[in-house]
């Protein structure tokens, strides 16, 4: 697991240490890892590894089910039999969807920016909670044929993209014979978790840390003006680091280019931009009077009463705010 917090200063930017070392993993596709006091690498398999990866899985997943190992959806069902995935679980999953769900309709319906705030903090929670509970029932699953053949194929990974040599540039393992033959288990350990944190890519808060820095804006802002490709290869084999760096680069762009754009302290800030972000989408949303709701003297009839009263259209009326509204939210339990 990558350590965030030893990247990052507390104005949220990368340490300056840190900066090329980060930058190039992700224009490279390729990081360093320690496994026995000796340096090696990994990269992303490329679009024929990957292919070769798919016809892994299925044929794992093909032979698993012939040797008796249930799918997944039998497995669950049993489980569920069993009592090893209780009904409270489930119920507690499907409450906190539901809550997820809620919660991010009321977050597009109110215009209330504090509201909005608060909404985002309780989405963040409830997707932590949710994550807890699909892990405990993932770990249950953990024996179906399918994660059998996801992890063969994660080891196939491991095997074709580890790397070493005197410049980390050549296959540790020349052969899948020679991979399958090796006993130094700690070393594959080593190997398997690296590529895990490759193929999941850096967390989103130093991909936008990155974004933000000065050495990649310099190479974002020239491969721009110079009409020349960000990364090498088709944007179809760009790995998910070098996509989420140029929607994050795409993202900076757009508010740097706002007619009134925030100040670069905000910028720097997640939470402080996403603050104005809520403004922003409150003052859109917001009405103002304007001079047409200013309207002439209402026709005036008489009720059953023999009174007077202004007629109204139906559909004709209209009401101006000038604040924003907040809506009702469904209930947290912890």
């Amino acid at each position: 697991m990558l350590d965030t917090a030893i990247l990052l200063d507390d104005k949220g930017q990368i340490k300056s240490e840190y900066i090329t070392d980060l930058l190039i993993e992700v224009i490279s596709g390729k990081a360093i890892f320690d496994s026995g006091g000796e340096m090696y690498a990994c990269r992303h398999p490329t679009v024929s590894e990957q292919d070769q990866g798919r016809i892994v899985y299925a044929r794992v997943l093909k032979q698993s089910v012939s040797y008796g190992v249930p799918a997944k959806a039998d497995l669950f069902e049993r489980a569920c039999q069993l009592g090893h995935i209780s009904k409270r679980q489930l119920d507690e999953k499907e409450r906190l969807s539901t809550l997820i769900h809620n919660c991010t309709k009321s977050r597009s319906l109110t215009t209330d920016t504090k509201q909005k705030t608060t909404l985002d903090q309780q989405i963040i929670q409830l997707q932590h909670k949710l994550a807890n509970v699909e892990l405990s029932i993932a770990s249950i699953l953990a024996n179906s044929a399918e994660a059998l053949a996801e992890q063969a194929r994660n080891i196939f990974f491991t095997y074709c993209c580890t790397l070493g040599g005197d410049m980390l540039d050549e296959q540790v393992w020349k052969t899948w014979r020679e991979f399958k033959q090796s006993t130094d288990y700690y070393f594959i350990n080593d190997a398997y978790a690296a590529t895990m944190r490759l193929l999941t890519g850096l967390p989103s808060i130093i991909i936008r840390a990155i974004a933000r820095s000065q050495e990649w804006k310099s190479i974002w802002h020239g491969a721009k003006e110079s009409g020349s490709p960000i990364f090498e290869g088709a944007a179809g084999g760009w790995d998910s680091n070098k996509l989420s760096l140029v929607w994050w680069s795409e993202f900076y762009d757009a508010i740097r280019n706002n007619p009134a754009p925030p100040p670069d302290e905000v910028i720097s800030d997640d939470a402080k931009l996403q603050d104005w972000l809520n403004a922003q989408v409150q003052a859109k949303n917001v009405r103002r009077p304007t001079a047409g709701d200013v309207h002439s003297k209402p026709v005036m009839i008489r009720d059953g009463t023999g009174r007077k009263r202004p007629m109204h259209k139906l559909g004709s009326t209209k009401i101006a705010v000038n604040q924003s509204y907040k809506i009702r939210t469904p209930g947290i339990k912890d």
